[in-house]
């Protein structure tokens, strides 16, 4: 289990990103706060000159935080193959914010970034 706390500031509000219209915690940066905590547990483990991307994510976002609520990232890999996947929670407290998976593929760098730019031309 991989476990990281974040301070939910103004910039991550619904408001500020466009989700929505209130101060509170977008479903989007809630998103990010996952995807950041996944992409850390892997990256000591993935080979040089590879790192891993985002290929699949769900989420159920049941319950608001306000500007100033610490979150707490909960995220368990549950498999290692081809791809690695992970189920999360997410916590205010004791309450449950939200759940759902997040999967993610080791790529080559340069590959990766030479396929971006081809098709940028």
């Amino acid at each position: 289990m991989i476990e990281k706390e974040f301070l939910v500031t103004e910039e991550d509000t619904a408001l500020a990103v466009g989700s929505g219209g209130l101060p509170v915690l977008a479903t989007p940066r809630l998103a990010a706060m996952v995807e950041a905590v996944c992409f850390e547990a892997l990256e000591s483990r993935i080979a040089s000159g590879k790192t891993t991307v985002g290929t699949q994510f769900t989420i159920e976002h049941r319950a608001a935080s306000g500007i100033g609520a610490t979150v707490q990232v909960c995220c368990e890999e549950i498999s290692n193959e081809k791809t690695y996947e992970f189920t999360f929670r997410v916590y205010e407290n004791d309450q449950l914010l939200a759940t759902g998976t997040h999967h993610r593929a080791a790529v080559d760098i340069e590959g990766f970034l030479k396929k971006v730019s081809e098709k940028e031309s």
